[in-house]
């Protein structure tokens, strides 16, 4: 509160003892005690909205200090070096760039090292923290790769207000009569209902990292270590929706070979949360899986053809493939030159934009394959690609819980630890065993 505001309000507060001490010793009518209290208010009423407009003007500075309280974020470096004051939010140089400079200007790295800390993260381990420890370090902000979501925002997003969660759908629309006589009733008929469960499943992840990272690095880790886990956050979320397989056993897609996921990489996994795209068609309905081989233009067709009904309109449906199926597609010849697609050819753009009318994206989280569209357990196994058309409103995202970061201290390890989680679900319509609505192309000859 400013001098002006405190100020004031001691005025009005002798007003208020004026006013008490004129009715107790003089012991004024009671229409006098009225009109005196009635403008006591009314100036009381005027100095607390001037006090309000004093508060949410501070307000981001109150919270700013909270932050700073809670959380070790620290708005400008003070780290006491000469990068004090340079602004934190989001920058870190990752260790590689670090030890490069140091490699090409010969600085020595040896320091004394600090407690042996139980933590995560330390100030002196290595791709843990130590390269985040100034040396004579630039504070810019090099990241080797950011992953992007491009699966999750495709389809549409319900909240959940239970857990489960029943969807009520229509599946077939009531039939259309001709007319015979005057007079006469048409037959009756109703749309089909049925119903979509939507279970949600957690995702999480978490990472702890020292008191003495925080104070040492040249960079706010709070705010990097939030961003790094909102990305990873946001690909395991398309993770889920491509490659979900609830099978423990041995022939899970993403583990396929002779031991169970269970027993060989734990229940944890997160392509066990549900059944997403590439399981509709590989296994739940094997009718809508084509082995494409060396890829074609006419391949993309026998993906559309598998769809049926679901491939009438273009705007309803996305590719989604791999980087090398992409690399692939680019350099076809129906693609690559002006004559054959226009000003769009990939060619003068790099991009493959659209195909028969539906856009074309690639994500990360669709790795190589076996020659079956499996991820086998053998990593020499996987050398080829995988291409999904997907008609995107037959599939349903739930949310119980939004993407939710939370920061807690641990003063005995004197460790912060943030934690990132999420409640979602995803369900398609109809009954796996028979839906059309996505289609998986594999064994796609990618070198």
């Amino acid at each position: 509160m400013s001098d002006e505001g405190k100020t004031q309000t001691e005025e009005i507060l002798e007003l208020v003892h004026e006013v008490a001490a004129e009715v107790k010793e003089k012991g004024l009518e009671t229409g006098e005690q009225i009109e005196k209290l009635e403008k006591m208010a009314a100036d009381l009423t005027d100095e607390m909205a001037e006090l309000r407009q004093l508060n949410a003007e501070s307000a981001a500075e109150k919270a700013a200090a909270e932050a700073e309280r809670t959380t070790g974020y620290k708005a400008h470096i003070e780290c006491g070096t000469r990068y004090d004051g340079m602004k934190t939010s989001d920058v870190v140089m990752a260790g590689y760039m670090l030890k490069g400079l140091a490699t090409s200007k010969g600085i020595a790295f040896d320091r004394i090292a600090s407690d042996d800390l139980v933590k995560a993260l330390t100030s002196t381990t290595g791709s843990s923290g130590d390269e985040w420890v100034p040396t004579g370090m630039a504070s810019e902000l090099y990241s080797e790769w950011e992953k992007q979501s491009v699966i999750y925002s495709l389809f549409p997003r319900v909240d959940m207000p239970t857990n489960p969660f029943d969807l009520p759908i229509v599946t077939a629309d009531p039939t259309v009569y001709l007319g015979s006589t005057e007079s006469t009733a048409t037959s009756e008929s109703s749309p089909t209902s049925s119903k979509i469960t939507l279970t949600g499943g957690k995702l999480m992840a978490e990472t702890d990292y020292s008191y003495e990272v925080d104070e040492d690095a040249i960079i706010a880790v709070a705010p990097l270590v939030q961003s790094r886990l909102n990305m990873a956050m946001s690909a395991a979320m398309d993770s889920v929706i491509a490659n979900g397989d609830t099978t423990t056993g041995s022939a899970n897609i993403n583990y396929f070979g002779t031991g169970s996921v269970s027993a060989s990489i734990g229940t944890a996994s997160r392509f066990l949360h549900s059944n997403g795209l590439r399981y509709q068609g590989l296994i739940a309905n094997t009718a809508c899986k084509a082995d494409l081989s060396g890829l074609a233009i006419a391949d993309f067709g026998t993906l559309m053809s598998k769809q049926g009904k679901y491939a009438t309109r273009p705007s309803d449906n996305v590719w989604i493939s791999d980087v090398w199926t992409w690399i692939k597609a680019v350099q076809l010849s129906d693609f690559i030159t002006i004559d054959k697609y226009g000003q769009a050819a990939t060619l003068l753009t790099g991009e493959l934009g659209k195909v028969y009318g539906s856009p074309y994206l690639l994500s990360e989280e669709l790795a190589k394959a076996a020659s079956t569209g499996t991820v086998n357990q053998t990593a020499a196994d996987n050398t080829l690609g995988t291409l999904l058309r997907v008609h995107t409103p037959s599939w349903i995202v739930g949310s119980k819980r939004q993407v939710m970061v939370e920061t807690d201290k641990d003063i005995q390890k004197q460790q912060m630890q943030v934690v990132i989680s999420t409640r979602m679900a995803l369900s398609s319509f109809g009954t796996a065993a028979s839906a059309t609505h996505t289609a998986v192309g594999y064994d796609v000859v990618i070198t």
